[in-house]
């Protein structure tokens, strides 16, 4: 069964290679309308500020100053400024039982799932084994999934009687699409997603150096298009063997490659989880270090790959004994084979983070998306949703839940996109980038609920090698558990997600560090589990007109006396320093790009910038 990926906003979809795939879509979101991916046309735009000032905004009155304009869409200042007003007891299941029917009409290919210690004790006997390549045929799981082509079954009728028959096949279903979802670090800056979730570079600081820095080397295993190795900021994290060589695994039939990216998906979702910090290269990812990550591949041409491959590495890299595994990917069909190898991994302490999907939808029975919605049966699986670092709103592509969706975290960035590592190429050397390039020469951000997973993964990793570097490890329930206690909660999120939850790095360490405090019968320091300077509210964007006021706000935690002041292009706002800021009859010189630097005595944290535009009028 293949699966394939496609970005969800746009008609165009990519072709099927061989008979009918089980297409499984990279959770990315593109606004771009134009051609096919290329990987080869990859390039880091991230810098491009006039690109992100004029994207959907008439020209500037003033050539000098991008941020006041002739005029703005009135639809966009509105859905930019009501973002701001708006601002299980399961630890596994059973694998199915033996099937008792069976319909299939030979028009697609068929997922069966076969138990491994009845093949074996019926000495490679049952009938089902004679539809599958003797080679394919591996026993050492608790259970297997193969995909079965129609063209080998001649006899539709015995099949299906064999079949009902056989002692050891668990499962059969037929395949279907599915779609998987998309010295200083000098890009560090750029990156507001790190920003937004609280990972300061003052707090990474912090969360690098707990237990004097002696830290558990926490196991990761990404399911994706494969990553890019020989990307510098990656180098460094991949787990290895005693001869230094990089365990991972390609899943397909026809190569064993797990070295490079057949797209640039997977290795961007890797930085954003483990990018190296501080390394004097790019970005960072939200755990840059004490990490081994498991790179897994599932397709050779950055589009399709089979689901049982998928399965298959599912249950690879739970026998590898990770500690997470990221999937940002997704189907509006449920398939057991899917389901029994995510909860093989459950039932082996794995924590699971999956996207949530692309659709702009309520996740549920009109618009069901798996495995997002089986965060409600399995208690170790964490679904998210995208919001956007730049406006603070629910991403417009993002599909969302109160009932499904445990937390959110940011998926996109306004028009620029989330920057992290892509594989190197000719035209991109650094191997960065928040933007991708098109065959036909257009551009797009890269954002999704894919980008928006592995933050979650991230933080969670952070919180599994704190504890384990304590010798106590903590069970996928409690990690979860505790992922949505430290959440920031905001009436504004009530209907995207659990209690509003929006990741918060800072808050989880400290509920780690509280938990481990407990489990371990001691007393937590007196001043330094809550006395961090920490963003939880960051500023946004605004649009506004000559004349109307608006006031921009932040939010921030310590034990510690807050002081704050607010800078216009880098120059200080004389007075503004509340955490709230009032522009009172907007003008020009309102106009701007503006951050705020949040102070106590200890510790100084610098807001992510944000753009003020003001216009003569609306445009429309």
């Amino acid at each position: 069964m293949k699966v394939k990926w496609k970005r969800q906003a746009e008609s165009n979809r990519y072709s099927l290679l061989g008979a009918a795939v089980f297409s499984i879509i990279l959770l990315l979101q593109f606004n771009n309308c134009g051609g096919q991916l290329n990987s080869q046309f990859q390039e880091s735009l991230q810098g491009n500020s006039s690109l992100a000032a004029n994207t959907q905004l008439n020209t500037p009155v003033n050539p000098s100053n991008p941020y006041y304009l002739q005029c703005i869409s009135s639809s966009d200042a509105a859905k930019i400024n009501s973002s701001l007003s708006q601002s299980v007891k399961m630890n596994g299941l059973a694998v199915d039982s033996k099937i008792t029917s069976l319909d299939w009409q030979q028009d697609e290919d068929l997922i069966v799932t076969l138990d491994n210690s009845c093949v074996v004790e019926k000495d490679f006997s049952d009938p089902i084994l004679s539809y599958i390549d003797s080679q394919d045929i591996q026993t050492q799981r608790p259970y297997t999934v193969y995909t079965i082509k129609k063209e080998k079954v001649k006899n539709l009728k015995l099949f299906i009687a064999q079949a009902l028959d056989s002692e050891c096949l668990l499962s059969a279903e037929k395949d279907g699409l599915v779609q998987i979802k998309n010295v200083q670090d000098p890009q560090f800056s750029s990156q507001r997603h790190l920003s937004y979730i609280g990972a300061s570079e003052s707090f990474l600081d912090t969360l690098m150096s707990y237990n004097s820095g002696q830290l558990y080397p926490v196991k990761v295993a990404i399911i994706d298009t494969g990553i890019d190795t020989t990307n510098t900021d990656l180098q460094s994290q991949f787990a290895r063997n005693s001869s230094g060589q990089i365990i991972g695994h390609n899943s397909t039939e026809s190569s064993n490659d797990f070295l490079s990216d057949s797209g640039y998906h997977g290795t961007h979702v890797a930085g954003l989880i483990g990018a190296t910090y501080k390394n004097g290269l790019n970005g960072s990812g939200v755990y840059g270090r004490n990490i081994k990550i498991y790179p897994v591949r599932g397709s050779n041409n950055g589009d399709t790959f089979r689901i049982a491959d998928l399965a298959n590495a599912i249950i690879w890299a739970a026998d590898q004994g990770v500690d997470i595994i990221n999937l940002s990917l997704g189907t509006p069909t449920e398939y057991s084979s899917i389901k029994n190898a995510i909860s093989y991994g459950i039932s082996k302490n794995i924590i699971f983070v999956v996207a949530a999907g692309n659709e702009g939808k309520l996740l549920g029975s009109a618009n069901p998306q798996y495995p997002a919605m089986y965060s409600t049966q399995f208690s170790g699986l964490v679904t998210v949703s995208s919001i956007d670092a730049s406006t603070g709103g629910l991403s417009s592509f993002s599909s969302y839940s109160s009932t499904y969706v445990d937390i959110l975290a940011p998926g996109s960035n306004g028009s620029t996109g989330i920057a992290s590592t892509i594989p190197i190429t000719a035209s991109n050397s650094a191997g960065f980038a928040s933007r991708v390039k098109y065959e036909d020469g257009s551009t797009g951000p890269i954002q999704g609920t894919s980008m928006a997973a592995p933050l979650v993964t991230g933080v969670l990793a952070a919180g599994i090698s704190m504890a384990k570097s304590q010798g106590i490890t903590l069970t996928n329930t409690e990690l979860k558990t505790l992922l949505k206690a430290s959440a920031a909660k905001s009436p504004s999120y009530t209907n995207f997600s659990s209690s509003g939850n929006s990741l918060n790095l800072p808050s989880f360490y400290n509920h780690i560090r509280n938990k481990i405090y407990t489990l371990s019968n001691t007393t937590p320091p007196p001043t330094t589990s809550t006395n961090y300077l920490n963003i939880t509210q960051q500023p946004v964007d605004r649009q506004l007109l000559i004349g109307e006021n608006i006031e921009l706000n932040i939010e921030a935690t310590s034990n510690n006396t807050i002081s704050y002041q607010w800078y216009r292009n880098n120059q200080l706002i004389l007075g503004a320093t509340s955490k709230n800021y009032k522009i009172s009859g907007a003008n020009e010189n309102s106009s701007g790009a503006y951050h705020v630097i949040a102070s106590t005595s200890s510790d100084s944290v610098k807001s992510q910038t944000i753009a003020v535009k003001v216009a003569l009028r609306y445009c429309n």
